[in-house]
């Protein structure tokens, strides 16, 4: 069964709809790996499965499992350090399209790490509902990082204290290239500052337990 964060400050309704949507979602995703096994014909490479067109989330995993263990990859396995990257497919956060389900699907196709879409460090610092909703992850997701935006370091860093316990890792945006974010003094703009880049990584070293990128 997927396990959802609950977030503190938010109804229990809202938890109630997410494990809804996330039980609908697995059962998509399931569907979709059982039509791809009998598409290519690998019924007979999973015996050890015992595949049956059931989708039962056991036969879902361990028939992927020797999906990869039959063909011959190379090892590309890595860590940000304490986190255990399968691959280099890297899921990246996409501002209003990497929620939830897209990181499920991702993950699905075969991306070994994902991020939620870029958090504002002052909605989270001033406490905003969707700013925190927007940091939900579930089990089906990990690994997965946090992503957050903004220009000052003690709000980033505040903001990656109250949520680092959700997160595998932080990451700190310096590249979004959107005009209101530059004009924040945000994402892109950052990397016209150099001293301001080391204090907000620092800063975020620092204070939190998590590994930081």
């Amino acid at each position: 069964m997927i396990k959802t964060e609950i977030v503190k400050n938010v109804d229990d309704s809202d938890n109630n709809l997410l494990l809804d949507d996330l039980k609908s979602l697995k059962e998509l995703v399931l569907e979709y790996q059982s039509e791809f096994v009998h598409f290519f014909g690998l019924e007979e490479k999973f015996k050890s499965c015992h595949y049956n067109n059931s989708r039962d989330e056991t036969t879902y995993h361990e028939i992927f499992n020797d999906l990869l263990n039959y063909y011959s990859i190379p090892d590309y396995s890595f860590n940000i350090g304490t986190v255990a990257v399968k691959n280099p497919v890297v899921c990246a956060p996409l501002a209003g399209i990497s929620d939830n389900t897209h990181r499920i699907f991702a993950k699905a196709f075969g991306s070994s790490l994902s991020f939620t879409e870029m958090i504002s460090g002052y909605g989270v610092y001033f406490k905003s509902r969707e700013s925190v909703l927007l940091s939900n992850i579930t089990d089906f997701e990990r690994p997965c990082g946090i992503q957050f935006f903004g220009p000052e370091p003690e709000v980033i860093v505040e903001a990656a204290q109250r949520l680092e316990d959700k997160a595998d890792l932080i990451d700190i945006n310096m590249g979004c290239p959107v005009p209101k974010v530059l004009k924040s003094r945000s994402g892109g703009f950052l990397l016209q500052d150099e001293n301001l880049v080391r204090n907000i990584i620092s800063a975020v070293i620092c204070n939190i337990k998590k590994p930081v990128t």
